[in-house]
């Protein structure tokens, strides 16, 4: 059953155990009400592993840019294989992702941005919850998504623009092992692919 409240002027729907934003903006900065709300939601997501400020941490980049050879990762399915592939970089570690789309000098660019946090060997310093909201959030150009460029990977890369679109607001996600080594689910990946 649906149950529906309001949360910083935006339909909050509650449907079992998942809460989701009606009619969220397209990106997490395109006002600041949504940059507020989407802060928030993020914070929900790294409170579930205990966080100790001051703290410290480094950042590790997947980049890929589109051509050919790497269209099938520019989809939910592709994004999860390239997280596959770099799991063994991160096992018994505390680490949390983002994800990145760009388009500089007409060049598609596809991030994963892996933020492990590591009190001995961290070279980010991070004094408070807020400030690493504020590192981790990821300012959009907010008309990217233009016309012409769609039309372009619609048509010609064949990319499934429904899922591209979805990038800019998934939150974050920590990177959870079984007691095997394997990846478990990632659940706000999982929401965008069902």
């Amino acid at each position: 059953m649906k149950k529906k409240d309001k949360l910083n002027g935006y339909q909050v729907v509650k449907e079992g155990e998942i809460y989701y934003i009606d009619e969220f903006p397209n990106f997490p900065n395109q006002n600041k009400k949504s940059k507020e709300v989407f802060q928030s939601v993020e914070r929900i997501i790294l409170n579930e592993k205990f966080i100790w400020f001051p703290t410290k941490f480094n950042i590790t980049e997947r980049v890929v840019l589109l051509t050919e050879d790497t269209e099938e990762y520019f989809s939910i399915s592709g994004i999860k294989k390239l997280i596959e592939k770099d799991k063994y970089l991160f096992i018994n570690t505390n680490t949390f992702f983002k994800i990145k789309i760009s388009f500089i000098d007409n060049k598609t660019e596809l991030k994963i941005i892996y933020y492990t946090i590591d009190d001995e060997k961290g070279l980010i310093n991070c004094y408070s919850f807020d400030m690493l909201l504020n590192i981790i959030f990821i300012n959009y150009k907010i008309k990217q998504f233009t016309p012409r460029r769609v039309d372009f990977l619609t048509n010609v890369f064949k990319l499934n623009m429904k899922e591209i679109r979805q990038i800019p607001i998934l939150p974050v996600q920590w990177l959870n092992f079984d007691e095997n080594g394997d990846l478990l689910e990632f659940k706000n990946i999982k929401i965008v692919e069902d």
